[in-house]
């Protein structure tokens, strides 16, 4: 779990979020002043010691408050069972500031902790005339500020269920030390790095010695700034120190240590193939480098922090082009010109018409943008909750659906949507997936019989049997109703809007 220092520090500001919201004492302040020399009197109403009109500046800011310090929070959380649970507290407190309010009629809400606290009762007309209703607005913005913290703490908790334990769990002692590569598993390294949460450890122990060492640590830049002596005085000789400050990126330490690493393992690759005894060892040790980096490039693509560092991708094209380089005698099909990844598409094209012909495998959808993930969770939720999709669908299945991966067998996810006529209603699936292409969520396909044979190995009905019939059913769409059309571009509607 995460260090209890930060533990507090989280807690106490989403007390002073919750505080606005769990609690409603109100104060009638009464101040008297003289004007023109005569007695003036000043009423204010406060809830909870604050005016009326700062509640909504107050809550969006200590709501956002919340916010950035929870996600460091989680980052640090290691344990996917462990996330869940952690996330679960803050979703209860949630619920229970909620239970509080009580609709007593269309335009009356009561909070089952109001309260009237008399001030100055030496001041005769202290009490206004004004009941509970005089904060209806006020209730108005704690509610929906409550439905904000419980959509932004659903969302991360369905974009926790969307990855599998391996894909969140750091290496338990320091990255580098902990099974290095060596000849016998030449990408030990990279399979921990990409696989096992690596690059979160390793930013982590980054962001520790920064603080260890004195250094600030620049989060919204992603770098440390490090002390150093300007004039080479360190004060022995009574001469006065001149102290500044270097910047170092991350970024810089990312690349050092993976340029080291693909170093190492493009040399252990090679001792590990030369001293096979025959072609065909080569060529299938070959092809399992190459699966493995072929991995490595889908998980580049599938999570957001890969992205942020070029240097993740880069390393990964680097290490295949230098193996092709020296062994692509032993695999002629294996295109040569792609070292920086720029013939991605082109190759993936490639690979689902051969996949389409010979009929065993193909490529997912895969969904485009900044976040793939959180867009895949979020279209998981809405196809769950709106009864598209069963709830016990499996989120590992689904994600692997729409991050563009390779599929050898049937994912089986049921479309459980039915039609007037009692029978599944593929309709609603094919103008989901043809609009979420129109609207750029997901890559569009190269031909129509590529795009029936994704859905496919990809859906099925309720009772686990293939669609059938799908290009029918697609060349049908004109007669598709417009309320289930607004229906399906409402939840497409939903997954690009941010629900935070």
């Amino acid at each position: 779990m995460i260090m209890s220092d930060k533990e507090d520090i989280l807690k106490e500001r989403f007390q002073r979020w919750t505080g606005l919201i769990v609690q409603a004492d109100t104060v009638v302040r009464v101040e008297e002043y003289e004007r023109d020399g005569k007695i003036q009197r000043a009423t204010a109403i406060l809830l909870n010691d604050c005016a009326p009109g700062m509640y909504d500046f107050l809550l969006k800011n200590y709501y956002n408050d919340f916010r950035e310090e929870l996600a460091g929070a989680l980052d640090n959380i290691y344990n996917r069972f462990d996330k869940l649970n952690f996330l679960a507290f803050y979703l209860a407190e949630v619920a229970k500031a909620g239970a509080l309010f009580v609709k007593e009629s269309p335009d009356k809400t009561h909070h089952l902790n109001f309260q009237f606290i008399p001030h100055n009762t030496a001041v005769t007309d202290q009490n206004p005339e004004f009941d509970e209703n005089y904060f209806k607005d006020v209730y108005a913005i704690m509610q929906y500020s409550l439905r904000k913290m419980t959509v932004y703490l659903k969302t991360l908790q369905q974009n926790i269920l969307a990855v599998s334990q391996q894909d969140i769990t750091p290496p338990v002692s320091e990255l580098r030390d902990e099974q290095p590569s060596n000849i016998e598993q030449p990408f030990a390294f990279f399979d921990r790095f990409f696989s096992r949460g690596g690059l979160t450890a390793l930013r982590q122990k980054f962001v520790d010695e920064s603080w260890a060492e004195g250094d600030l640590f620049d989060e919204k830049n992603d770098c440390r700034h490090a002390q150093i002596i300007m004039n080479g005085k360190d004060g022995s000789d009574g001469g006065d120190m001149e102290i500044g400050w270097q910047r170092v990126p991350f970024a810089d330490r990312l690349r050092e240590v993976l340029m080291e690493e693909l170093n190492r393992s493009s040399q252990l690759v090679c001792s590990h193939l030369d001293r096979l005894k025959t072609n065909d060892e080569v060529e299938l040790r070959l092809k399992l480098f190459l699966s493995s980096l072929g991995y490595y490039r889908e998980l580049v693509r599938a999570y957001p922090l890969y992205r942020t560092y070029e240097i993740c991708s880069t390393v990964i094209a680097s290490l295949k082009g230098l193996i092709l380089g020296k062994y692509n005698a032993f695999i002629p099909k294996e295109p040569l010109n792609d070292p920086g990844g720029r013939n991605r598409k082109e190759i993936q094209k490639k690979s689902v018409e051969e996949s389409r012909e010979s009929g065993q495998s193909t490529l997912s959808f895969e969904i485009s943008g900044e976040k793939p993930l959180i867009l895949i969770a979020k279209l998981y939720v809405l196809l769950t909750t709106e009864g598209f999709i069963p709830k016990d669908t499996d989120p590992t299945r689904f994600e692997n659906a729409f991050n563009g991966s390779l599929i050898h067998e049937p994912l089986n996810i049921k479309w459980i949507a039915k039609s007037r006529n009692g029978q599944v209603n593929k309709k609603a699936l094919l103008y989901l997936l043809s609009h979420m292409a129109e609207k750029k969520l997901v890559l569009e396909n190269t031909t129509n019989a590529v795009f029936v044979k994704q859905v496919r190995m990809i859906f099925c009905d309720a009772s686990g049997q293939s669609l059938e019939n799908l290009d029918i059913s697609n060349a049908m769409m004109n007669k598709f109703s417009e309320a289930n059309k607004r229906d399906i571009e409402t939840i497409i509607k939903r997954v690009q809007t941010d629900l935070s």
